[in-house]
C-alpha cells in the first residue's frame, strides 16, 4: 500500500482550497445608499417620534427594500406612515398592508426590532429616497435623579454601508444645562451637543454595513416628567 508524499498531500490541499473558493459566489448588494438621516424628536412621556430617510441608488432591478430597527431597551414601535420619492420627482404614501403589490409595506415587530419591507420596483440607475415615520415607546428611562437614553440608534442590520449618515436627537426643551451625550459604533464621527437647543448630533459619516450606532445622553428628568418608565 503506497502513502501519499508530502508533497503529494501538499498539492492535493492546495488543489481542494482552490476548488472550493473557485466556487464560492460572493453576495454583494446591487445598490448603495449614499445618504442617511434620522431625526429623533423625544417627547415628554419619554417616547419618541422619527423621521428616517434613506437614499438608495441602485445598480440594477429591484422589487424592494428592507429597514430593520433595533427596539431593545425600548417598549416598542409603532409604524404611522412611509414616503416613496423617485428620481423623477414623483412622491407615494405607501399604505401599509400584506397585500405585497408595489407601492405597499409590510411591518413585522417583536420586542427586539421592528423589520419593514417596502415593495417598490425600481431599474437600474434609479434613486429613490424612502422616509419612515414611526414611534417608539420607553426610549427613555427616568432615574430618580437623572433621565437617560441608552439605545442602538442605528442596528446592526444593514448589509450595505451607510454613507453620509446623521442622527439627530432633539429633547423636549431648551437650554439644558445637565445634557451630556456620547455615541459608541466603528465609524470615525463625532458627537455635538447642544445645549442650548436641547439637541444632540451625531456626524457619522460612512458607517461600515452590518455595525450598529449606540447614542448614549443623560439629561434632567424635568424634561420627561410624564415618563412611565422609572427605575
Amino acid at each position: 500500500m503506497k502513502f501519499f508524499t508530502k508533497r503529494t498531500f501538499l498539492l492535493l490541499v492546495t488543489m481542494l482550497t482552490f476548488g472550493i473558493f473557485w466556487n464560492v459566489k460572493t453576495v454583494k448588494a446591487d445598490y448603495e445608499i449614499s445618504q442617511f438621516r434620522m431625526q429623533i424628536n423625544v417627547n415628554k412621556d419619554g417616547s419618541a417620534n422619527i423621521n428616517q430617510s434613506v437614499l438608495y441608488d441602485f445598480d440594477d432591478d429591484y422589487h424592494g427594500v428592507y429597514l430593520t430597527q433595533d427596539l431593545r431597551g425600548t417598549a416598542g414601535a409603532e409604524l404611522e406612515g412611509i414616503t416613496v420619492s423617485n428620481n423623477k420627482g414623483t412622491q407615494n404614501q405607501v399604505p401599509i398592508n400584506n397585500s405585497g403589490e408595489n407601492l405597499t409595506a409590510k411591518v413585522e415587530s417583536s420586542k427586539k426590532q421592528m423589520k419593514i419591507k417596502v415593495y417598490n420596483a425600481v431599474s437600474s440607475d434609479d434613486q429613490t429616497k424612502i422616509t419612515y415615520h414611526y414611534r417608539i415607546n420607553g426610549v427613555v428611562t427616568n432615574y430618580k435623579d437623572t433621565a437617560e437614553i441608552n439605545w442602538k440608534v442605528i442596528g446592526s442590520g444593514w448589509n450595505v454601508p451607510l454613507e453620509d449618515a446623521q442622527v439627530t436627537i432633539k429633547l423636549p426643551g431648551k437650554n439644558v444645562k445637565g445634557l451630556h451625550a456620547w455615541s459608541h459604533g466603528e465609524a470615525a464621527g463625532y458627537t455635538t451637543v447642544d445645549k442650548a437647543k436641547g439637541k444632540v448630533t451625531l456626524d457619522i459619516g460612512d458607517n461600515p454595513e452590518n455595525t450598529f450606532v449606540e447614542a448614549h445622553m443623560v439629561f434632567p428628568t424635568a424634561l420627561t416628567p410624564d415618563n412611565k418608565k422609572n427605575c
